[in-house]
């Protein structure tokens, strides 16, 4: 047995929940006709990545709504599990989240632990999931600098770490670390003999560039699939089957 794991590189969306879902709703509707058992999206992507405290009061949703409920109700006749980024609220702050979805139904999220932002408040734990009998774990963007984090998921059995990336940046900014962002992927899996998934955005205008640094590595440090720069495209591995947790 094997599984099918992906990721999707669409154009930066902000503050319009509506349009994110239509890119959401496609991508898995393309992921059940290729058998793909997880697909993860970018990070904050529901409602578009923001370090402003007004956008992200106003575009945060708390898990517990209505409001989530009726998104739910659109992802529910979906087969694949799917990695959403999103921006979370409690009755203690926001968070920079990702919530691990199958039918409709969140088995699970990850709070971004490691923070530049002042924003969002940081998470305290590294969750470990099991989709489709695979176990994997996930992280958020800047986390990827750190060790501690897949160290501690592949400890716990994870077999895969998702990356939510989100590398939409000022353009000199863009440029500058446009050949950078691959290497902390490549070495967390080198690390610790995983698979490591990732999944950004990409973007021109006015002022912000996302290349976009989508990609798949293997627990070698190759980089064995990775989505044309600039491009809106989903790429796809199959890797062997493991063990799932928690089994004997």
């Amino acid at each position: 047995m094997t599984h099918k794991i992906g990721a999707i590189q669409p154009h930066d969306i902000q503050g319009d929940i509506v349009a994110s879902l239509r890119v959401i709703c496609r991508a898995m509707e393309q992921a059940d006709a290729e058998g793909i058992d997880i697909l993860c999206f970018p990070e904050c992507f529901l409602q578009g990545y923001t370090l402003d405290s007004k956008e992200t009061h106003e575009r945060s949703i708390d898990l517990s709504s209505s409001e989530f409920e009726t998104i739910m109700h659109t992802l529910q006749d979906y087969n694949v599990t799917i990695i959403l980024g999103l921006i979370e609220k409690d009755d203690k702050g926001f968070y920079n989240t990702a919530a691990v979805i199958r039918q409709g139904t969140v088995l699970g999220t990850y709070r971004k632990v490691h923070l530049f932002e002042r924003n969002f408040r940081p998470g305290e734990a590294y969750p470990t999931f099991t989709g489709n009998d695979l176990p994997f774990g996930v992280n958020i963007c800047y986390d990827a600098r750190f060790t501690e984090g897949p160290t501690e998921l592949t400890a716990q059995g994870a077999k895969v770490i998702f990356y939510p990336l989100n590398n939409r940046l000022p353009h000199e900014k863009a440029s500058h670390y446009r050949d950078m962002h691959i290497s902390n992927l490549v070495a967390r899996a080198k690390e610790n003999e995983c698979w490591v998934v990732s999944s950004d955005v990409v973007a021109q205008d006015e002022t912000h560039t996302g290349y976009g640094c989508t990609s798949i590595v293997d627990p070698q440090g190759a980089v064995v699939a990775k989505a044309a720069e600039l491009s809106d495209e989903m790429v796809t591995m199959v890797i062997p089957s493991f063990r799932p947790l928690g089994s004997a």
